[in-house]
Order: C-alpha cells, then sequence, then structure tokens
C-alpha cells in the first residue's frame, strides 16, 4: 500500500513513471520518422509529458534510468528486481520509490500551483525542497552501492 494514498499500490507510481518514460521515448523515435499511432499528425497532442504521471515525478526517475537502464529494463521484463537491488542496493530503491509516492502524493495536493506563484514559505513547497534533496542522497547512495558491488565483482575476477 502506498503510504501517501491509500487508494495506490506501493510500486505503483513508480512503475506508472518508468512505463509513460518508455512510452514518451517511444512515441518521440516513431514521430521522428513520421509514425504517428492511430492519429495522424495534425491531430497529434506533442505535450505527453503530463498525462498519466506528473512530468517532475518523471525528472526524478531519469537519473536512474540514464544510469541503469539495463538493469530497470531486466528487472520489468522479468519481474525479478534481484540484480537491480544487487546494482542499487534495495534500501536505495525503496528510498528512490517513497520519494516517488511523496512527490506524486504532493503534486496532487496542488504542488504546481505552488510552484508556480513561488510560494517557498508553503508546506508542500518545503516539503518538496527536502524530498528533492533527499533524492540527491539516495542516487549519491544508489552510486557508492553501485561502485562498490562493481569493485567486489572485478576483485572476484
Amino acid at each position: 500500500m502506498n503510504p501517501y494514498n491509500k487508494q495506490k499500490r506501493k510500486y505503483e507510481r513508480i512503475n506508472e513513471n518508468i512505463t509513460d518514460i518508455f512510452t514518451i521515448e517511444a512515441r518521440k523515435i516513431l514521430q521522428n520518422k513520421g509514425i504517428y499511432m492511430i492519429e495522424d499528425k495534425e491531430h497529434t497532442d506533442n505535450d505527453a509529458e503530463n498525462c498519466n504521471t506528473y512530468e517532475i515525478t518523471k525528472t526524478m526517475l531519469k537519473p536512474l534510468l540514464n544510469r541503469y537502464r539495463r538493469q530497470v529494463i531486466k528487472a520489468r521484463i522479468t519481474g525479478d528486481r534481484q540484480q537491480l537491488y544487487d546494482t542499487i542496493g534495495e534500501e536505495n530503491f525503496e528510498e528512490l520509490n517513497d520519494a516517488i509516492n511523496k512527490v506524486d502524493y504532493l503534486l496532487n495536493q496542488g504542488l504546481i500551483s505552488k510552484l508556480n506563484i513561488n510560494q517557498k514559505e508553503d508546506s508542500l513547497v518545503i516539503e518538496y525542497n527536502e524530498q528533492m534533496e533527499r533524492l540527491d542522497r539516495i542516487y549519491t547512495n544508489m552510486e557508492l552501492c553501485a561502485s562498490k558491488n562493481n569493485k567486489e565483482i572485478d576483485e572476484q575476477r
């Protein structure tokens, strides 16, 4: 269960965000080749960044996909997250998932409007900024874990 939104499952939002990122990437590749699915070019909405999931949460996940794309894809295809956990650390993945769930909740509470009017002292904005600092720590910890695991693999060879 998602602790911030009881109507969502624990991994639902991270899963949907990653799916949306891959979908947007595939859509851009197809459209760059002049291929439009179902609707022709004139009827296609080019702004897909805030459909289904928020651009902010997708942006939060881009470092994961940029650095560990192969492991994420394998976990999604096989349903086995162990290689991803072995690379980045299970605790780091869980922290990332929690941060995504928290920010998604904040967005549903009106965070975007608070950010747009630059209300720095608003509790939503303060919590969002804390989550962004947390996100930096999570990615730093992932890098440390991946480096440590790569070093151990090299030593075993």
